[in-house]
């Protein structure tokens, strides 16, 4: 297998590479939450995210952690949210950039907590840790491998996980949905071939993609990303991708979110 990383639009041109290959099983795409946020705040996608592609695995999922600088004088998300509501509009948060899948979990944050943050955008998540790392903007939802070093250090404080469970990476720090019942929103990375793939190549691929899941190896080297491996069937990918879309094009909608 040969890895080839196509940068660029948040994804777009990989994917585009792939939505336009034969859909022999030669070419795959393997992209992040940002395939299914995209297509809200890029109407001229050169390509459908539900019919060009053929779901093929669901490879690891991971939360995201809200993480604050201690000048903040907050420790958990409902000391959070009665700070911004008592202080609208004066509290910053730092993301990877306009558009990335941490700018629109927070945004869905605002919109539940009914809260207003100002979204404060840089250009990837190591810049933006820096500066929240460093107070110069107080508060982000950041991915676990970035964080958690300075959260064990006392840099930072965690606030809060958005999965539905607590990570074990942070047994100790609550859920988002302890405080915000029902809230969710997940970082993950799945597989995907061209439209027409064959049943059979998805189905392989699938079932390598699960068997490879299940190994120690495997589950080790996730584990110190942040994120865990998940089975599921091709179909349940799908269904998934659908959900996803439905609801960050809601969360484009409220917050006007948009990639300049």
């Amino acid at each position: 297998m040969v890895i080839e990383n196509r940068v660029g639009a948040s994804g777009a041109v990989g994917s585009q590479a792939v939505a336009r290959a034969t859909p022999d099983g030669h070419t795959l795409l393997v992209n992040a939450s940002m395939h299914a946020i995209i297509p809200s705040i890029m109407p001229n996608l050169p390509y459908n995210t539900l019919t060009d592609f053929t779901p093929v695995a669901l490879l690891a999922t991971g939360p995201y952690v809200l993480v604050a600088h201690p000048s903040l004088g907050v420790s958990t998300l409902a000391e959070l949210i009665a700070l911004a509501k008592a202080r609208p509009g004066t509290l910053n948060y730092a993301s990877p950039g306009n558009g990335t899948g941490n700018h629109f979990a927070t945004e869905l944050l605002r919109a539940r907590a009914g809260i207003d943050l100002v979204h404060v955008p840089y250009p990837g998540a190591a810049p933006a840790t820096t500066d929240v790392v460093g107070g110069q903007v107080p508060l982000m939802l950041n991915n676990m491998i970035s964080a958690v070093p300075h959260i064990q250090a006392g840099r930072l404080r965690a606030l809060g996980v958005t999965s539905p469970q607590r990570s074990p990476a942070l047994p100790d720090v609550p859920t988002f949905a302890e405080t915000l019942p029902g809230f969710e929103a997940i970082t993950w990375y799945g597989m995907f071939g061209p439209a027409n793939l064959p049943i059979a190549i998805r189905n392989e691929f699938n079932r390598r993609a699960n068997d490879a899941g299940r190994t120690d190896q495997v589950k080790q080297r996730l584990a110190a990303l942040g994120v865990d491996p998940v089975n599921a069937s091709s179909e349940q990918l799908g269904h998934f991708v659908a959900s996803e879309m439905t609801k960050w094009a809601e969360v484009a909608r409220i917050s006007g979110a948009k990639v300049d």
